[in-house]
């Protein structure tokens, strides 16, 4: 079991806060809680003036150049963008609700491939045929393999890559795992492992490996990380006899890293491995929501747990950052240091995260203000304020490469830094999606791409 290194500091009416390690549990006493007060009254009325300004230099303007492809994409309404070299893979529902993933050649708007239809057949590296059943899009640099198309199969023998794996000798061999496709053609297999070990489908564990729910949470090139429930007894399982497991896969050859049972995975946040064990008390509520840790990234070990901070959810799976999201049910939301599990709570909104920074909007307007500040923090620091008050109908929905993503109620969005300067041109569109250089984004039913670079960097 993990040492909890972090404690709890409170974002209050009255504390500018740091985020550091530290044990005191009192303001009074606890050196990374500041003053003076962040609500200091004034003639109109209360403001966040307490908090230090953010000094910064602004960051350099984003130059987008958007990326029209050659035939609209089938997906338009985007779960997942993820991008490597010049392949963007783009996951979600077409026009009819169906599952779908477009990949594009971001250098020529050329569609690479399209997958539409659930359990697909297709043959793995051994010659056997399997049959895919993810669809997340999943992208993730190989190296030398170049982009992989990360997907979830199952193994049920087939006499013909056309058959219908699905249904066919239900007597066959029975295995779960992660099979890694060629991302320029979506269709060559270059490595399959099984995350579910085969059993003969007269097996009386048969069931128990159809039954298993699989799922990747996480990807990057240290790792591809797998959460399972179910399987067969071979196991650890609860006192209630289920299995609750994580795997890491190494990405270019899909070997088995380290797998740690009683924990599930979230995100990846930098070295860490951010994920939860179940409370010791069944909660009835959220199931991701449970003791939050911090699992080392190359061993599975556990670095560091919250065990005395009672359960809570991680939030923004998504984000590129080595910082965690979390909402603690008994202290609102919460910024967690991934390498240490330092904690900041008491935050009035959800935090955004990008590289080392959280940062999230103060709602002044609840204190009888009509506008709302953005503050930031980083580890070893103060949470400082923009100069600038933001506007209430400005959402900050995304974070990549040091950069927020500010969503406005007209239907535009802009790029900024965490002293809220505009660094990019207005852009139309919802739902954005950020992707290593890329900018996805739904305008009037469609997808619209920008790059933001000649050259984006693969996954990390």
């Amino acid at each position: 079991m993990g040492e909890r290194r972090g404690a709890l500091a409170v974002v209050t009416a009255a504390a500018i806060i740091t985020l550091t390690a530290c044990a005191a549990t009192a303001a009074d006493d606890d050196p990374s809680i500041l003053q003076p007060s962040p609500t200091d009254a004034s003639d109109d009325g209360p403001t966040l003036a307490g908090y230090p300004l953010f000094e910064g230099s602004p960051l350099p303007e984003i130059p987008l150049t958007e990326v029209v492809p050659e035939d609209p994409l089938g997906v338009v309404d985007v779960t997942r963008a993820t991008a490597s070299g010049d392949v963007l893979v783009v996951a979600g529902s077409d026009a009819s609700g169906y599952a779908q993933v477009d990949a594009l050649d971001l250098s020529t708007g050329e569609e690479l491939w399209r997958r539409e239809t659930s359990f697909d057949p297709i043959e793995a590296p051994d010659d056997t045929i399997v049959s895919l059943f993810s669809q997340d899009g999943w992208l993730v640099d190989g190296a030398d393999l170049g982009p992989l198309q990360l997907e979830l199969y199952l193994a049920n023998p087939c006499d013909e890559p056309e058959d219908w794996c699905r249904v066919a000798d239900p007597d066959g061999t029975r295995e779960v795992g992660v099979v890694a496709l060629d991302g320029r053609t979506g269709d060559d297999a270059l490595w399959a492992e099984p995350v579910i070990e085969s059993v003969a489908g007269d097996d009386e564990e048969a069931d128990r490996v159809a039954d298993a729910a699989v799922r990747i949470v996480a990807v990057s090139s240290q790792a591809i990380i797998v959460n399972v429930d179910g399987g067969p007894a071979g196991f650890d399982r609860d006192e209630e006899g289920d299995l609750m497991r994580t795997v890491a896969l190494d990405p270019r050859t899909g070997r088995s890293l380290w797998t740690a049972d009683g924990v599930h995975a979230d995100r990846i946040a930098g070295a860490t491995v951010l994920g939860y064990r179940p409370p010791p008390e069944p909660l009835g509520l959220a199931d991701d929501a449970g003791v939050l840790v911090g699992l080392e990234i190359a061993t599975g070990e556990e670095r560091w747990g919250l065990d005395d901070e009672g359960p809570a959810i991680w939030l923004g799976r998504d984000a590129d950052s080595s910082l965690g999201a979390a909402r603690f049910l008994d202290a609102g939301y919460a910024v967690v240091e991934g390498g240490d599990g330092s904690v900041v709570t008491g935050l009035e909104r959800q935090p955004v995260l990008t590289g080392d920074v959280a940062t999230w909007s103060e709602d002044v307007a609840a204190l009888g203000a009509a506008e709302a500040d953005l503050v930031s923090v980083t580890p070893g620091e103060s949470a400082v304020r923009a100069p600038d008050p933001a506007s209430p109908e400005t959402t900050y929905v995304s974070g990549g490469g040091g950069y927020l993503w500010a969503e406005h109620a007209d239907g535009t969005f802009v790029a900024t830094d965490r002293g809220g300067t505009p660094l990019s041109a207005e852009l139309h569109g919802s739902a954005l999606r950020t992707a290593n250089g890329a900018i996805v984004a739904v305008s009037d039913g469609t997808v619209r791409i920008w790059r933001t670079t000649e050259d984006p960097a693969p996954s990390s």
